[in-house]
């Protein structure tokens, strides 16, 4: 997900990598693991998996709004595997202000999330 604050331009992006994202919109979308591990397997996100990942991305901008602070809102969604703009690629590889996180979702598996403030 891609997030931008009004006159501030990007703010921050999350980064899940194919397996996260295929497990976290399998368990919210109550779709058996099944499902996921063939996402996994495939190599792509399917359809209704993305749909449920990027409500998710969209609900996590609460994260970085803060008050007396801009509001920060979700400005973009990119699949695993497309182009990123220029500014997206950049703060994708930066080593500062970034979490690195491996979450494990109970029943599904395990995957990587990765938060990087601009």
């Amino acid at each position: 997900g891609v997030y931008v604050a009004e006159r501030l331009g990007l703010r921050a992006i999350v980064v899940a990598d194919l397996a996260l994202a295929a497990f976290a919109g399998a368990c919210v979308g109550l779709v058996p693991k099944a499902g996921a591990r063939a996402s996994v397997e495939d190599g792509k996100l399917a359809p209704n998996l993305a749909e449920n990942v990027a409500e998710m991305v969209n609900i996590m901008a609460a994260l970085f709004n803060l008050d007396g602070h801009p509001h920060v809102r979700l400005d973009g969604f990119h699949l695993p595997g497309e182009d990123l703009p220029a500014d997206v690629a950049r703060l994708s590889a930066a080593y500062v202000n970034r979490l690195d996180l491996v979450v494990t979702i109970s029943g599904y598996g395990t995957g990587r999330l990765s938060i990087v403030l601009a």
